[in-house]
């Protein structure tokens, strides 16, 4: 790196990728659920776009003469990673009982780790973004907005979707296939164009839209958030005009290439969550097996897994190992480490929460409102607290 460069694009995929780490392990969630919500759940969700910009923005600075390439390298990527997390998985009993098609799934669009759906997600967006450029500027935009308001209505505003008998059965057969509209189809090519057009946009007025947006943005959140109306919460109506002030903002900021910076920020957001489970392993509340040979929940749900409590209950008797009871009360739907942040579908927030099916059995279905217990918050090697029922 030159002494005179300023390499803002490479050196704001770390602040991305630690954007990515805040996602899975909800750092406010201890001080304050709203705080918490606003970096995670808004501010963070800056971070996955700005990847997919960056990737379009190079792209088109190559006259896309590098899409192979650049399909290649994550190709290549991807499948590291796959085996990288083989061993999480299958100690999680992720493919049992196997599935040829539960496979596919997650290997072709959801991504065979809670974090790796990006890469995926990029070998499917780039060869879309490419079809729908040669449509034009006017044209490929309108394609991809009208892709990603179709993924909007799956995501944050499924709740408004769902009350429509027609959308409802159309997105419930479109989650058989991906759990999520935040994909390579729906949500991934519009932000590699809006990436590609700021190799020839300059907006004049980049920062001010850029707070502006956001600001409208954390509304949007908070309200759709009040109407419960996410199914998840990945795109809102906001993000792409945010995404695109912020990134012209940088990219008239930016001169030259810092390749150390890239390198780093993509080990980052890959090693990520092994590194999550290698620490909350060493902290008090160990990985226990419940005595039917089934995972805890809290080793999925640090994962960004979601499953039932395979105890639900301490009235069925089972049993931690080394004779720990699963669950301190009758109340409690599960146990886990007080190390253990709670996720669901890859949430995580303190307090109340919405528990979900584990994506193994009949697909994200509400099961009953939680809460942390208060009074079973366990030390040492005590026993694990639980999750109580309000």
């Amino acid at each position: 790196m030159r002494q005179n460069s300023r390499p803002v694009l490479d050196l704001c995929r770390l602040a991305a990728a630690l954007l990515v780490i805040t996602i899975h392990t909800a750092p406010l969630s201890d001080v304050s659920a709203g705080a918490d919500f606003f970096l995670t759940r808004i501010l963070a969700r800056v971070a996955v776009p700005y990847f997919f910009m960056l990737t379009g923005y190079f792209l088109e600075k190559g006259q896309w003469h590098g899409m192979g390439h650049t399909l290649g390298k994550t190709a290549l990527i991807y499948a590291f990673s796959v085996l990288l997390y083989l061993p999480l998985n299958l100690y999680a009993g992720a493919f049992a009982p196997f599935s040829p098609g539960q496979f596919l799934k997650e290997l072709l669009v959801d991504g065979t780790f809670y974090h790796l759906w990006y890469l995926p997600a990029v070998l499917l967006g780039v060869p879309v973004a490419w079809a729908l450029r040669r449509l034009g500027w006017k044209g490929g935009l309108a394609a991809a907005g009208a892709l990603y308001l179709l993924g909007l209505l799956g995501d944050s505003y499924y709740g408004f979707a769902a009350r429509v008998p027609l959308l409802k059965a159309m997105y419930e057969g479109l989650f058989t296939v991906s759990s999520y509209t935040r994909n390579g189809l729906f949500f991934a090519p519009l932000f590699l164009l809006l990436g590609a057009l700021c190799t020839r946009v300059r907006l004049k007025w980049a920062w001010p839209l850029a707070a502006g947006s956001f600001a409208a943005m954390c509304a949007e959140a908070f309200l759709l958030k009040a109407a419960g109306a996410p199914r998840h919460d990945s795109m809102y109506v906001m993000l792409p005009l945010c995404m695109m002030a912020l990134f012209s903002g940088l990219v008239q900021n930016n001169a030259g290439r810092c390749r150390a910076a890239a390198g780093t920020a993509l080990w980052v957001y890959l090693l990520h969550p092994w590194c999550i489970v290698l620490v909350r392993r060493k902290r008090p509340g160990p990985l226990y097996r419940c005595g039917a040979g089934q995972l805890c929940p809290g080793f999925l749900r640090a994962m960004g897994g979601c499953a039932p409590c395979p105890c639900q209950g301490a009235s069925r008797g089972a049993r931690l190992a080394r004779s720990r009871p699963c669950c301190p009360s009758p109340q409690c739907t599960g146990a886990y480490g007080s190390a253990w942040r709670l996720q669901f579908d890859g949430r995580a927030e303190s307090g109340c929460l919405w528990a979900r099916r584990w994506k193994g059995g009949q697909g994200p279905a509400p099961l009953r409102r939680t809460r942390l217990c208060g009074g079973h918050r366990g030390r040492g090697r005590g026993p694990a607290p639980g999750l109580c029922a309000r």
